[in-house]
């Protein structure tokens, strides 16, 4: 079996690590006590209560594991890890993520599908949001995703709906790293409507990991314990669009924890997505519009690409009057219609060639905006 683990630790004691990871009373804060306490965590696996008790485990919790224990087997622990293919990456390992490991209580452990380590997971960014984004919110983590990709920057985030998943596809499209971090067992993925994206992910270089077990399902209170992983991974977290209670905030307030920086894009004081950016910029956060304000926060050098040259606007004198009446934002064929004074009959001819050309996308529902 890879472990990815450079200390070189045994499959039969990494079966121990697995097996305690499945003991709801031990999370990171006691592992660390177990750790610190006993030679190796199979010792711990087979200690007394007392010996228990002398690593500062309460006598409660003791009685609890040795209860627990009784109905784990460590090597069928570990044999559900090798069947489902999945990579073990342990506190013990140099593969470990570097910025992770900085946090207060990292877990212990992580289930890894794909490529573990690379150099940018340095310059790594979380970006996070609403499920329920607008065009603008899509627009926006479009763009800073793909630049902060294109300046070798690894993407983090959630693998959700909305602004995850299109952090995630953002940065495939700039053929960058992202990384997805589930609330949920590896062996499945929530949302199963991402199974494909997962699959691109780990097919390009990028990774999804977890510190739940093996048929962990996604509870509502595994995300915030989530978050703090997405957080802790990165150098900061980006938030686009959020509600007030949005989980988004979590994150937010566990990168404030950790440490990190926190970005926010602000939006229109109308629109309930953008309470949760607005309301974290008036508490200090860093005002972001484009992927410069995250890169002048960290001093990263940053390389000018093809994306980020200005195209020539259209020559034909209607497409330019299209180009301009779209400005930065969506639009709907009736509005482009009647603003542009132009013949409905032509209209869906003229926006298809330039769409082709290069010079606007449509978003669905008839609404069209400008690249």
């Amino acid at each position: 079996m890879s472990t990815e683990n450079s200390t070189k630790l045994s499959d039969t004691e990494i079966s121990y690590w697995v097996a305690f990871n499945r003991i709801s009373n031990v999370g990171p804060a006691r592992f660390a006590l177990l750790r610190n306490h006993f030679p190796d965590m199979r010792s711990a696996w087979n200690a007394s209560i007392s010996e228990l008790e002398e690593a500062k485990i309460p006598s409660g919790i003791a009685e609890k594991i040795i209860f627990e224990r009784a109905t784990i087997n460590p090597e069928e622990e570990l044999y559900k890890v090798i069947a489902n293919n999945l990579k073990i990456i342990t506190l013990s390992d140099d593969s470990y993520p570097a910025l992770l490991r900085e946090i207060h209580n990292p877990p212990p452990i992580l289930y890894c599908k794909g490529t573990v380590q690379d150099p940018k997971d340095t310059q790594g960014i979380a970006i996070v949001g609403t499920r329920k984004n607008t065009t603008y919110g899509a627009r926006v983590t479009e763009s800073i995703t793909r630049e902060l990709t294109e300046n070798e920057c690894t993407i983090v985030s959630g693998l959700a709906l909305g602004i995850d998943s299109i952090a995630h596809r953002a940065c495939l499209r700039a053929k960058g790293r992202t990384i997805a971090v589930l609330a949920c067992g590896l062996e499945t993925v929530y949302p199963s409507s991402h199974e494909r994206l997962a699959r691109e992910i780990i097919e390009n270089n990028g990774l999804l990991c977890s510190e739940f077990p093996i048929g962990t399902k996604s509870f509502k209170s595994n995300f915030p314990q989530r978050n703090r992983i997405i957080s802790g991974m990165t150098r900061g977290t980006l938030i686009v669009e959020a509600t007030k209670k949005s989980g988004s905030l979590i994150t937010a307030n566990c990168a404030l924890e950790q440490n990190r920086e926190v970005f926010a894009v602000p939006g229109s004081v109308f629109s309930s997505v953008s309470q949760g950016p607005n309301s974290l910029i008036s508490q200090g956060a860093t005002l972001v519009t484009g992927a410069k304000d995250i890169m002048v926060t960290f001093n990263m050098e940053r390389i000018t690409t093809d994306s980020q040259i200005s195209k020539p606007e259209p020559d034909n004198p209607i497409h330019k009057k299209i180009y301009d009446l779209l400005g930065n934002e969506s639009c709907h064929i009736d509005d482009i219609v009647v603003r542009g004074e132009l013949d409905a009959r032509n209209i869906h001819s003229i926006l298809v060639t330039m769409e082709l050309n290069g010079y606007l996308k449509e978003d669905g529902g008839g609404y069209y905006t400008r690249l």
